[in-house]
């Protein structure tokens, strides 16, 4: 699962020389130089003489997301959770953070509750692709192939223009019914064309074409797939074979 890490640029404030702002700018200071822990004491010290520091409680929710992240990488996922609900607390309404939970959640094998968090970062934000696709998976998990094809359809119609949903939205469809398995074609041939050297779609294509038996037509996609580096020499000879047995009929 992809962490998304939330990179912002920090500028300190030049309003007025008040205690707020210079220990505001402190935090700032040590924020952009990674020292986390001095730049929450100085952000704490900021909001305790004014709560309303909005710059403030932002970067404090950064702090901690970004620090969940590195527990993440660690798989230290109890950790990278403690952390994002003190980054939810400042920062209530932001889709990443509830994505980076459904992440950990999913790792801990507790799916019910990672659906939960995809599903709020999807009410948070009005480009939710990124979170119908990672929800699709935790849908995987469960061997629930309608709900993981609904939801990477919506991540398709949110970004039409990603190959990644496409390729995935063909292959999700193959699981769940025939008729569905037959617009496959469109989401490869649309992946294909927004990404002419993805490997894995030329050759799911051909799979596609086999599957119907249109031999000569998976013959090109698997002459791709080998040229961009798949090991599939047995489906050309497979298709070669059936290609001549056509031929004598």
């Amino acid at each position: 699962m992809k962490k998304i890490l939330l990179l912002i640029i920090i500028f300190p404030l030049y309003l007025l020389a008040q205690e707020d702002i210079k220990l505001y700018n402190k935090g700032v200071e040590a924020h952009n130089a990674k020292d986390y822990k001095t730049a929450i004491s100085y952000y704490n010290q900021c909001l305790k003489i004014n709560p309303n520091n909005k710059s403030a409680i932002k970067n404090l929710g950064v702090i901690y997301y970004n620090t969940s992240l590195d527990y993440y990488d660690k798989k230290l996922y109890d950790n990278a959770l403690h952390f994002l609900e003190k980054a939810l607390k400042y920062n209530p309404k932001d889709p990443k953070i509830f994505y980076m939970s459904g992440c950990c959640h999913q790792e801990q094998k507790l799916y019910k509750t990672a659906i939960n968090d995809f599903t709020k970062a999807i009410e948070h934000t009005d480009y939710p692709a990124a979170y119908y696709c990672a929800r699709s998976w935790v849908y995987n998990d469960l061997n629930d192939h309608k709900s993981r094809l609904s939801d990477i359809k919506k991540a398709v119609e949110y970004e039409p223009e990603n190959a990644e949903y496409q390729f995935q939205c063909g292959k999700f469809k193959q699981e769940v019914s025939q008729e569905e398995f037959k617009t496959a074609i469109n989401n490869y041939n649309k992946a294909i064309t927004i990404k002419p050297d993805f490997t894995e779609a030329y050759t799911e294509r051909a799979a596609y074409y086999m599957t119907f038996q249109k031999f000569s037509k998976a013959l090109p996609d698997l002459k791709k797939a080998k040229e961009l580096g798949a090991d599939v020499d047995h489906l050309i000879e497979a298709v070669n074979f059936e290609m001549e047995m056509e031929s004598q009929d």
